[in-house]
Parts: C-alpha cells; sequence; structure tokens
C-alpha cells in the first residue's frame, strides 16, 4: 500500500473503510457537513485490529482511551452491577476478567476490529 500514490490510497482506505463507519448517525452527519474531516479520520484516524477468541479487549475499572468497531464477528459486552463490583474487588476474583472476546468469529477464529 505504501508503494501507491496518497491520493489513491485515500481513496482506497475511503472506500473501504466507510461503509464500516457511515451507518452511525454521528459518522454519517461527520461525512455529510465536513467530508475532508471524514476522509482524514477513516484514513488516518482508523487502526485495524485482529483479535483472538476469549482474549480480553478491556475489564472493570480501565479507563476508556479508545473505540472499538467491530467490522467482522461478533463481539459481547456486560455490564455488570454493585454486585459483581465488589465481588471484582476481592482478590481471588480479579484475575478473571468479565469482558473478553470468547464469542468473536470469523472463519479462522479471530476477531476484526476498528479502533479510533
Amino acid at each position: 500500500m505504501q508503494m501507491l500514490p496518497i491520493d489513491l490510497r485515500r481513496a482506497l482506505l475511503d472506500e473501504s473503510r466507510s461503509p464500516l463507519i457511515s451507518r452511525h448517525a454521528v459518522f454519517h452527519a461527520c461525512r455529510q457537513l465536513d467530508n475532508r474531516f471524514f476522509q482524514r479520520l477513516v484514513c488516518d484516524g482508523l487502526r485495524p485490529q485482529t483479535h483472538a477468541p476469549d482474549e480480553c479487549l478491556f475489564s472493570y475499572g480501565m479507563v476508556c482511551t479508545r473505540l472499538y468497531l467491530v467490522s467482522a464477528g461478533e463481539c459481547s459486552y456486560v455490564k455488570y452491577g454493585t454486585i459483581m463490583r465488589v465481588l471484582l474487588q476481592n482478590s481471588r476474583f480479579r484475575r478473571r476478567s468479565p469482558f473478553s472476546s470468547s464469542d468473536l468469529t470469523d472463519r479462522y477464529g479471530r476477531f476484526r476490529s476498528e479502533s479510533l
């Protein structure tokens, strides 16, 4: 991809990544209001990642630093209540993360996402 001219590279990235995020109302509005901003977001802001099944993406108490957009496979998120928070503060339960990508599969057993 590095060998392609910059305009062609941007057009290719825009064409391949735009359908993923344009479905969301906020990103669709960004595209309608300022196409150059949207193109920079798609070409420079998104970073493709592949995650294995059961890989922990985040867990209770972590500070949010990125946004995951699932482009293939499945991702499950569980919001735990007060009881689970108390259990997780106990050192016996802290080792197991409640948030994992155990349901994530593609035909190779991997999970793909784009992160900002």
